[in-house]
């Protein structure tokens, strides 16, 4: 679907001084000169394999194009099974206690029917956006992208054991029983990275999301600005970013652009078919193990 908005028009109105009269005139988008990040976001698509929704807010002459890969993702919510298992451990073996073991055995059955809900919907999730990333590979020959829970780089060997250490826990607690039901689950830029199909580089900050617990600041708002400050500093043109689809770029860039005018940004958001309306039982803050 088409949702096309240039944020110039909110962030600045640029005008040249005549030489004649001295009156100012506003210069129209077509005689900037044209970089690769306005001719990206002016060709690339309104509709491509695998997604729900493109929206497009360019941004004449800017520096970069952010193209934000929304995603539900990842997190250990097999640790309530893990919980609760350790809790019927420590039940002792008497009639009184029957009743609590009952509830536990019901909180068991409860929290496995759910998990798997979301960990199929993660799953199928990741699965677009794997799929999405190639496509960029393949059409727009972009070869690196960053992503959201990555501090620092790391080789495709550290993803490779992440994604299988992802893989073993939740297999661990008998949602599923075999891996081919949830390929994606661990993560699509995991499986991009290990089968060395796409570089896969850090974006996200350490220190804001430790304080992202209580800090919706921090969670938000400096997770963001940190990712324009390094793909200003250290990326390509054209850049996409595997981020929570909680995330919203948009201010952040009109912010940055009015602080930053020879670096600006342009922004393309793409939701994949599978990202789920009700995002209520996703935490959009990675979480470590």
């Amino acid at each position: 679907m088409k949702n096309t908005v240039h944020i110039t028009s909110i962030l600045f109105i640029v005008v040249s001084i005549s030489q004649a009269g001295g009156c100012r005139q506003a210069i129209s988008p077509r005689e900037y000169p044209r970089t690769t990040a306005d001719r990206f976001i002016e060709h690339f698509p309104d509709s491509i394999p695998n997604t729900s929704d493109i929206s497009k807010f360019p941004v004449p002459e800017s520096r970069f194009c952010l193209i934000h890969i929304r995603q539900i993702h990842y997190l250990p919510f097999h640790r309530v099974l893990d919980e609760c298992h350790a809790m019927l451990k420590r039940i002792p073996d008497d009639p009184f206690y029957d009743d609590l073991r009952a509830s536990v055995r019901s909180v068991i059955d409860e929290t496995r029917i759910k998990n798997r809900t979301i960990y199929r919907a993660i799953n199928d999730c990741q699965s677009d956006i794997y799929h999405l990333a190639l496509y960029l590979r393949d059409q727009w020959q972009i070869r690196a992208l960053r992503t959201e829970g990555l501090f620092m780089q790391v080789n495709w060997m550290e993803f490779r054991e992440e994604y299988r250490h992802r893989l073993q826990n939740v297999l661990a607690t008998d949602i599923f029983t075999d891996a081919s039901e949830i390929p994606y689950l661990p993560g699509a830029d995991l499986m991009l990275a290990m089968n060395q199909e796409l570089t896969v580089r850090d974006c996200d900050s350490f220190t804001a999301v430790q304080l992202a617990g209580n800090d919706m600041d921090a969670r938000f708002n400096q997770r963001e600005d940190h990712v324009l400050r390094i793909i200003a500093n250290y990326s390509d043109p054209v850049v996409p970013v595997i981020f929570g689809g909680d995330h919203h770029f948009y201010d952040n860039i009109i912010n940055w652009n009015r602080k930053n005018p020879f670096r600006r940004f342009s922004l393309i958001e793409i939701t994949p078919t599978a990202y789920p309306q009700d995002t209520g039982d996703y935490d959009s803050t990675p979480q470590p193990e």
